[in-house]
């Protein structure tokens, strides 16, 4: 005897639950995916701090260069980032190609850079030759940042590479407005409404931009004023 056949009703039933089943499964499956990126995204800051705890460690106590930080520390993690993509480098929600236009790799973050107009802020000075400073002059570790995310608009078009104060580019694009933090293509935060931050102790941490980037930024401070 013949099974019967699915009437069209009943097809269009299984559709329809399959359809609102599938919808309800999303929301989960982009919070996974989003979970999973801020995670590898954090472990590849803890893994470039380890790598820059280590050349300071063989450089009198002092960080690289600023002008090639991620060359030098790339070195001690037993990676080369001369023919390929290096995925320490690379945070997962960043939306650029693996070669960029120019061809070179993209890089997702950046070192704090000690700024002109206050020296008491940032950990590395931009010279290809001057090491960067000392982690004895550090006044706290645990609350000095060392390494950041790059930012970028609404399309994923890199737009600034520096820690924020108000003087900066990222500022003058309107995110120094609570909530108002850079977006991926697709409309998403990079990791739920957080930023990833590397401190000058090694240790990581996700913060909200509009927490970090309030003045006077005393996360940027390394030295006494």
């Amino acid at each position: 005897m013949k099974s019967p056949a699915f009437s069209l009703v009943e097809m269009l039933v299984t559709l329809a639950i399959l359809t609102a089943l599938a919808l309800l499964l999303l929301p989960g499956a982009s919070r996974m995916r989003d979970s999973s990126q801020s995670a590898q995204c954090l472990s590849n800051m803890r893994q470039l701090g380890v790598g820059l705890l280590g050349y300071a460690a063989d450089h009198d106590n002092a960080f690289p260069p600023g002008a090639h930080w991620d060359r030098d520390v790339i070195n001690y993690l037993d990676v080369s980032g001369t023919t390929a993509p290096v995925r320490v480098l690379i945070c997962p929600s960043d939306p650029r190609p693996d070669v960029l236009p120019n061809g070179r790799f993209p890089r997702s973050y950046s070192a704090s850079a000690i700024k002109t107009a206050d020296p008491t802020q940032g950990m590395f000075r931009g010279s290809e030759t001057d090491l960067s400073r000392r982690l004895s002059e550090v006044l706290n570790p645990g609350q000095t940042i060392v390494l950041f995310e790059l930012f970028s608009n609404g399309s994923g078009t890199l737009l600034a590479n520096e820690q924020f104060n108000k003087n900066s580019f990222a500022w003058s694009h309107g995110y120094q407005a609570a909530g108002s933090i850079p977006r991926l293509p697709d409309g998403r935060y990079y990791h739920h409404q957080t930023m990833n931050y590397l401190f000058a102790d090694g240790h990581v941490a996700a913060l909200p931009p509009k927490d970090v980037f309030t003045p006077p930024n005393l996360l940027w401070r390394a030295v006494k004023p």
